[in-house]
């Protein structure tokens, strides 16, 4: 499918107000490895630099680095109060980016998130897990993953960015950027889009479709109805034939 053509012009969009980094920004993030999920800490930890600010990314995926869960703690702190490890303490996330849901709902992953401070952007998208393969049947227990997450967290930003990145960029690998940039519009993010897009730039892969994507999560996080109708159209309905008359 080709990809949807542009709806808000981004130029229009507004900025919103950034947090103030105090002590740190935590950013816990969830998904499964091979999908481009840990993209968004390498960026948003070069962002950080760009910006003058000390950034402390730890990536945990495992031996399982492809379709396996992963892990990742971001965090980013004033030059003047530099954090000095870079596990998230239980409790203390700020943002979870759950780029996939089962991962996100997982002990590890929960046990950063506190219901009146964490704030999340959850993709509904399930992987399929290795189970899946084995056991056709396997129950990916939907509504006790997102009750668990809903539990955990404050205030829900909630989509299949999968599907929406598939219709709107050609390639359901943009949802992590889309989630990133949804975030940013929400005011979740203590980074100035300028350092967010020379962060993709200077990353070097796939600059313009990882810029793109970020772009239609932000238009997402303004006008989500507007942009939900642009990746999903109505459906013509089919023309008669002589058969159907």
């Amino acid at each position: 499918k080709a990809p949807a053509k542009a709806g808000t012009d981004i130029a229009t969009l507004p900025d919103p107000t950034l947090p103030q980094i105090d002590r740190a920004w935590n950013l816990a993030l969830a998904g499964v490895g091979g999908t481009g999920v840990l993209t968004i800490s390498a960026i948003l930890g070069m962002a950080a630099h760009v910006e003058g600010k000390i950034p402390m990314v730890l990536d945990m995926a495992g031996l399982a680095q492809k379709g396996g869960a992963v892990m990742s703690h971001v965090r980013i702190s004033r030059p003047d109060r530099p954090v000095a490890a870079p596990r998230i303490a239980a409790g203390s996330a700020d943002l979870l980016i759950a780029a996939d849901p089962v991962v996100a709902a997982s002990k590890e992953a929960i046990l950063l998130c506190a219901p009146d401070r964490t704030e999340v952007i959850l993709n509904t998208h399930l992987a399929p897990v290795s189970d899946f393969i084995r056991q056709r049947d396997f129950d990916f227990r939907q509504p006790q993953v997102m009750a668990s997450i809903s539990a955990a967290t404050r205030v829900r930003h909630v989509h299949d960015f999968s599907a929406l990145a598939k219709a709107l960029t050609g390639d359901e690998i943009g949802a992590n950027l889309m989630m990133l940039g949804h975030a940013w519009q929400s005011g979740l993010v203590p980074l100035a889009k300028e350092s967010i897009l020379e962060a993709i730039r200077l990353n070097g892969v796939a600059v313009k479709a990882n810029s793109e994507a970020f772009d239609w999560g932000r238009r997402l996080a303004h006008d989500p109805a507007a942009v939900t109708a642009l990746a999903h159209p109505p459906q013509a309905p089919e023309p008669l034939t002589l058969s159907a008359l």
